[in-house]
């Protein structure tokens, strides 16, 4: 455990350096820097480093690493953007997760692999005409439907980014390689298209999945200051075939979704809903024949209600108490979570995040305490 403080320690110390920096991103490098070559260059980095500690009910994870202290998701990101003018601009965006532990060979604490390159793509933006990027990226479903309620330390169950498709990293559930996405504001709407490139084969036990073409559409609209509304809609080839065979099955994968966020005052709402077609895997019988790999029609829905107190106090800034829901339905499966929490803040960009989940699921998942301390840069 204290490998694993010292190396959160040292990052957020590293990133006090640059707490007065107003912005979100640390700038590196910026534009009308006087350099010879590199006048019209932006450089930012940015980031958030995450420890967490959890607790099931029922003793179901003791001796686990999750009682012993685990990394929670500590990712950063490096921006860069040449301006050809005050309208037009490259831009590429870098986006990787780490686990802290690993670095430092700490397996009692190792929470997943070393890196996980999240995001990289590049593009061209113009004030005037949008933005147009390649790579790997969010997809515009998530943007529109589902980042709007990552709100929460558990966030996700209720959403496709949360896993119960194929892969959140591979079925356009959260990002997916191969995407050409487009993005343009027109007053109070944006406008987001996607066109899905096919992808490289992907293993899932004894079935391999492969991703063809496919194509999004979403919008976000801008009611007032203070309430905005989203819609999604999603369509991609799927091949499934069993390794070693080549009995392949096509499927045609549907998502349909929309959402709504309110803000008034120092209230936070925000709600989604979402229809899949043929989007969930049927893991029931590891066996089945590749045309039975899905489940017919899933749905989905989440909400969450925060209100954040401001403190004047010198070492805590807010505290923001909070209720969340998420539920799933496919087949036979129920699969409901809700969550009571409070987010403290303090000054230097740390939040300390505790919560509780309760559980309500056709596969008796247990209820989970969670505390996630947290430094974002």
């Amino acid at each position: 455990m204290m490998k694993l403080m010292k190396a959160f320690s040292g990052c957020a110390l590293l990133g006090l350096c640059y707490a007065g920096v107003a912005q979100a991103e640390i700038p590196l490098l910026q534009r009308g820097n006087n350099t010879p070559y590199l006048n019209n260059l932006s450089l930012e980095v940015g980031g958030s480093v995450r420890g967490a500690y959890s607790n099931e009910m029922g003793s179901q994870d003791d001796g686990s690493r999750n009682h012993r202290g685990v990394d929670d998701g500590t990712r950063f990101r490096f921006r860069a953007d040449y301006y050809f003018n005050d309208d037009w601009r490259l831009l590429a965006y870098y986006e990787v997760g780490t686990d802290v532990a690993h670095w430092f060979g700490d397996n009692r604490h190792v929470n997943g692999k070393g890196t996980d390159r999240r995001q990289l793509y590049g593009g061209v933006a113009s004030k005037t005409y949008g933005k147009l990027t390649y790579g790997k990226q969010e997809s515009v479903y998530y943007q529109t439907i589902s980042k709007p309620l990552d709100y929460w330390v558990q966030d996700k169950k209720g959403q496709p980014a949360g896993g119960f498709g194929f892969n959140p990293n591979y079925d356009n559930g959260e990002r997916s390689d191969g995407l050409i996405n487009y993005e343009n504001t027109f007053g109070d709407f944006k406008l987001l298209g996607e066109v899905m490139i096919p992808t490289r084969d992907v293993w899932d036990g004894s079935f391999i999945y492969r991703r063809g073409g496919g194509a999004g559409l979403a919008g976000q609209y801008s009611v007032n200051d203070d309430l905005t509304l989203g819609a999604a809609y999603t369509y991609q080839d799927v091949k499934i075939h069993r390794d070693g065979e080549s009995n392949q099955k096509d499927f045609d994968q549907h998502m349909v979704g929309a959402s709504v966020g309110w803000t008034p005052g120092q209230w936070h709402l925000a709600a989604s809903v979402g229809y899949y077609k043929d989007y969930v895997p049927n893991n029931v019988d590891p066996d089945i024949d590749p045309s039975n790999y899905f489940v017919g029609n899933a749905r989905s829905w989440e909400g969450f209600v925060g209100y954040t107190f401001d403190l004047p106090a010198d070492w805590v800034s807010k505290i923001q108490p909070y209720a969340a829901h998420s539920s799933t339905r496919w087949s036979n499966f129920d699969q409901t979570y809700n969550y009571l929490g409070v987010v403290t803040r303090f000054p230097y960009r740390f939040s300390l995040w505790i919560e509780r989940q309760f559980s309500n699921t056709s596969d008796n998942q247990p209820d989970v305490n969670k505390v996630r301390l947290r430094y974002d840069f």
